[in-house]
């Protein structure tokens, strides 16, 4: 166990006694910090007081213990407290209905445990709704969607703040040749696998273009889903490579995921949309493991 407890605030005793008459004479010293030991209840023997010094009122006392002397006591004087505030809390319930309460407190016990229909939030049984009604099974592979809160997203325009980004990557290029590697090989295995693609007509490109960081387009890794149901015995779970790179995004949503990137040789930028669920979106977990539960509905 590297840490066996919080430091503790520091005291030194060796000063702080001076202050108080029955204390000066103690072979005292600095004590807190760092933690190294916790004494359970079965060594308590060896906090028993053999000796105890007191002053008056509010003042530290100290005992004498078998592992030496322990000080116990505020040494701040000047702290005070100006303010108290209480709440209470109260509660009536009639006789007629203490059964029915009993009951209510006896079911929390399930909280967590079993699965109640009731228990989804409108929110998420709307999100469960989209997914289920837009994720469409395609001659190869399946297609899904993005879920928005409300319609169409309502995004500002950050066209400028993505080329200034884009520039500073080039900036980093320049001074970090493996980092150029890594980006040029990810966004060529975008581009030949499908998961990205250029947009030709830039006018058609949504006005506003959320970033999408490129480093995420290479640290696409593989997710585990799930373990699926076994009708034997044996059940089993199956990792999938480049799990949500596998379903295709619904084109009215593509707009939504654009990116820049140039071409090395001839130094033009030009402008490329995911085609596929992207890794940075907040719903891609659950849409992605709520279409692998489709596929095995489906098989």
């Amino acid at each position: 166990m590297k840490l066996v407890a919080s430091p503790v605030p520091i005291t030194d005793w060796s000063k702080q006694k001076l202050q108080w008459s029955h204390l000066r004479d103690l072979p005292v010293g600095e004590v807190g910090g760092k933690v190294d030991i916790l004494m359970g209840t079965d060594y308590l023997h060896l906090l028993a007081a053999q000796e105890t010094r007191e002053g008056t009122e509010c003042e530290p006392i100290a005992s004498k213990t078998r592992l030496g002397w322990i000080v116990r006591g505020v040494t701040n004087k000047s702290q005070h407290v100006t303010a108290i505030r209480s709440f209470t809390i109260s509660g009536h319930t009639p006789l007629d209905n203490l059964s029915a309460e009993i009951r209510w407190f006896c079911d929390t016990e399930d909280f967590g445990t079993e699965y109640s229909k009731g228990c989804i939030s409108s929110d998420d049984q709307r999100a469960l709704t989209i997914t289920k009604e837009k994720t469409r099974r395609l001659a190869v592979g399946y297609e899904v969607p993005i879920i928005w809160r409300e319609g169409d997203p309502d995004l500002i325009n950050n066209q400028q703040m993505v080329k200034n980004r884009f520039q500073s990557l080039l900036r980093r290029f320049q001074t970090q040749p493996e980092l150029e590697r890594d980006y040029e090989a990810a966004m060529q295995k975008n581009l030949d696998q499908g998961y990205a693609s250029r947009i030709q007509d830039p006018v058609d490109v949504n006005t506003s273009w959320p970033i999408t960081e490129c480093t995420r387009a290479r640290n696409y890794a593989s997710c585990l889903t799930p373990p699926l149901p076994s009708r034997e015995t044996i059940a089993w779970a199956s990792d999938i490579e480049a799990m949500f790179s596998r379903f295709r995004l619904a084109a009215e949503d593509t707009k939504y995921f654009c990116f820049l990137w140039r071409d090395k040789k001839s130094a033009e930028t030009m402008i490329f949309k995911m085609e596929r669920l992207p890794f940075g979106a907040s719903c891609s977990p659950f849409v992605a493991i709520h279409t692998i539960q489709r596929i095995a509905e489906d098989a």
